[in-house]
């Protein structure tokens, strides 16, 4: 490690040129290099190379192989302008560098960053060598070898270090002093290196191979093999280092770390603390206090929560796995091996995936128990259901075979493939229920539905409740739309608004906001029925059946609020071709079209009605959208216009009885002129005959 009064600098590696047969060569350079306060760098910096032949002062080696030293750029000092730096690794190229630079005497390589020199680096290279890793002389410690007709024993390090009488192809690579290194079976390796003898003989004791192939790199107190008499039982067994670590199975591992055991064939402890792998296959990747105790297991870290600090994560069945949190279980702690395989606890914390397949994938306190169930996080929910699911929230269950909760709180869906999305105290009680969200709603009729709202339910089998408040659903097939207090307690009933009641099988009832039940009880004026279309609009009725270009009304029907009769919209405006008709045509029309009393074959016989047949109707007036149909306003017109042919037929005999009455009357008056001269003719002929008989006497 190297520093300057900006830069520390660490050497990673230096590397000749494997092309010394060429006239000139490159060099290759790795390095660390960081700021003055310890952190990796990122950026670009200047490098200068020079050689030497000594560690200190010495002489400037001829790079350019020109027979002349030069302390010049570009000669025998080599310059890399703008190195690129990425987190403080930086790897180039120097040169070119003459073969003869190396005569196979020792070298030296000064580095200078930004212009300042740092501390020179031992190269070994020679003539023609290969591409290579260099180290200071320093740090390699002296050998020796004990020689065996099968293969000879290499001890470095302490002079106490030792291979066992009689074992074969051990290697000590270093450390020792008190306590010693020791290899006690064929092939074993330790390569420990030991700074702190004192510390050492106080609080660790010695590493430990105590079968065939096994390795120990480095660290305290470890041991790979069996401690055991049996041999051959727990071959290729490795602890890279750490303290008091146990690798006691065939071809297992224990990376590093304190008081970790690998106890089977192929099991792996990564590191961490007092972590344990006892079957075969199984892994536990670091942390503290993990255990794996199935075959093929793996609980990757984490370790004891806050809360909780007497247990860890634990995978107790086969290819169970937990990724990390602590309090974690993967598997089902009964005492009978694989019955909950493949359980998976991604994190968090006191998670259970007890049941074969079931998997948690993190929050807190989660259980998941039903074979291949899953919860997604949370607190508190349980997955029990073959095939269940809790996705998420608090306090959830999903108890039954492919039930769901999304989320929420205290939501339960009980029944075989159930659904609760969200929410809070929701119930799926039917087989396929489902409530999307909402508070406190209730779906127990199978295959019934609640989009939402509060205190909900939905009782009968296919029902549904799309929202509101205190709503029910409890035909069959019954819907509320929404709303305040409605019933559709009719099979295949509707209901919406506030407090409508389609209580009868095939209601349709709309309510408005009136604070009363519609139908009520005690309904004066007509009689709730099956298949009934019921509306309570106090505010009136529209119909719209056509709109223009802007969407505005254009043409519709109106029963106004309080009106017990329709209102047609016919407008001037919204009319065209208008043309006038002659009543008298009309009327004359109507006259041959049949009138008769009749009943709706929907109908009973009793129930009679009097008009024309549509048919007929329509080849006298030509009018309306159907010849089977006639529209009230046609009959109207039709009638209205008849009446104003028959009112010019009545003018006119008003005309011809007045022109009679005064005929009538000059006659009467001529009658009773005639009368009154027949009266005095009378009176004089009285007289005359009267003066006649007088005279007579």
């Amino acid at each position: 490690m190297l520093r300057t009064g900006s830069f520390l600098f660490v050497l990673l590696g230096l590397m000749a040129s494997p092309v010394f047969a060429q006239t000139a060569g490159m060099l290759s350079f790795q390095g660390l290099i960081k700021d003055n306060m310890g952190n990796p760098i990122t950026g670009s910096v200047n490098l200068e190379f020079r050689i030497f032949d000594a560690a200190t002062a010495g002489n400037l080696v001829d790079m350019d192989g020109d027979g002349v030293v030069e302390n010049v750029i570009g000669q025998d000092v080599k310059q890399v302008l703008g190195v690129s730096v990425t987190n403080g690794i930086l790897s180039t190229k120097f040169g070119p560098v003459h073969p003869g630079s190396f005569d196979g005497s020792l070298r030296w390589l000064e580095v200078s960053v930004g212009g300042s020199p740092l501390s020179r680096v031992e190269m070994a290279t020679a003539p023609g060598a290969a591409e290579q890793v260099n180290q200071p002389a320093s740090v390699i410690p002296a050998l020796r070898i004990e020689p065996n007709a099968t293969s000879p024993n290499l001890i470095g390090g302490h002079s106490s270090n030792e291979v066992t009488s009689g074992a074969v192809g051990a290697t000590i690579g270093g450390g020792g002093s008190d306590p010693l290194n020791s290899v006690t079976d064929d092939f074993g390796t330790v390569s420990a290196r030991d700074d702190m003898p004192a510390r050492n003989a106080t609080f660790h004791g010695p590493n430990f191979v105590t079968d065939d192939f096994g390795t120990i790199p480095g660290g305290l107190n470890n041991q790979a093999g069996n401690a055991d008499a049996s041999r051959f039982n727990a071959q290729y067994a490795t602890v890279g280092g750490g303290h008091s670590n146990t690798a006691s199975g065939p071809s297992c591992s224990v990376g590093g770390g304190e008081n970790n055991t690998a106890s089977a064939g192929w099991s792996t402890v990564g590191g961490g603390e007092n972590n344990t792998a006892s079957n075969v296959y199984a892994t536990v990747g670091g942390g503290k206090d993990n255990a794996v105790e199935a075959d093929f297991g793996t609980v990757a870290g984490g370790g004891q929560p806050f809360y909780a600090p007497s247990t860890a994560n634990i995978v107790y069945d086969n290819w169970g796995t937990v990724s990390g949190g602590g309090d974690n279980h993967a598997g089902s702690d009964d005492g009978v091996t694989t019955t909950a395989m493949l359980a998976t606890v991604g994190g968090g914390g006191s998670n259970n995936a007890s049941a074969q397949s079931s998997t948690v994938s993190g929050g807190n306190f989660n259980t998941a128990s039903g074979d291949v169930s899953t919860v997604g996080g949370g607190v508190g929910n349980t997955a029990s259901g073959d095939g269940s699911t809790v996705g998420g929230g608090s306090g959830n269950t999903a108890s039954e075979f492919a039930s769901t909760v999304g989320g929420g709180q205290d939501n339960t869906a009980s029944k075989l493939a159930s659904t609760v999305g969200g929410g809070q105290n929701n119930t799926a009680s039917g087989t396929h229920s489902t409530i999307a969200g909402g508070v406190a709603n209730d779906a127990s009729g199978d295959t019934s539905t609640i989009g939402g709202g509060f205190l909900n339910r939905a009782i009968g089998s296919d029902s549904t409740v799309a929202g509101g408040n205190n709503n029910e659903a409890g035909g069959v097939a019954s819907t509320v739309q929404g709303g305040l207090s409605n019933s559709a307690g009719g099979n295949y009933s509707f209901a919406a608004g506030r407090r409508a009641k389609a209580n009868s099988n095939g209601m349709f009832v709309w309510a408005d906001s009136t604070d009363k039940d519609f139908p009520s009880s005690t309904e004066p004026n007509f009689t709730p029925a099956v298949k009934q279309f019921l509306a309570r609009a106090t505010g009136g009725v529209v119909f719209v059946t056509a709109v223009d270009g802007s969407g505005d009304s254009i043409s519709g029907t109106e029963l106004p609020a309080g009106s017990g009769s329709w209102s047609s919209w016919s407008s001037r405006d919204a009319k065209a071709n208008v043309a006038n008709v002659d009543g008298r045509e009309i009327l004359q029309r109507l006259r041959n079209v049949p009138i008769a009393t009749w009943n709706y074959k929907a109908q009973d016989e009793s129930i009679r009605h009097i008009g024309p047949m549509a048919q007929d109707f329509s080849a006298a007036f030509g009018v309306g959208e159907k010849e089977t149909m006639i529209t009230t306003i046609d009959a109207d017109g039709v009638a209205l216009a008849a009446i104003q042919g028959l009112y010019e037929i009545v003018k006119e005999k008003d005309c011809e009885i007045g022109e009679l009455e005064a005929q009538n009357q000059a006659q009467q008056q001529a009658i009773s002129d005639l009368q009154s001269r027949l009266a005095r003719i009378e009176a004089l002929i009285v007289g005359v005959n009267a003066a006649s008989q007088e005279g007579v006497r």
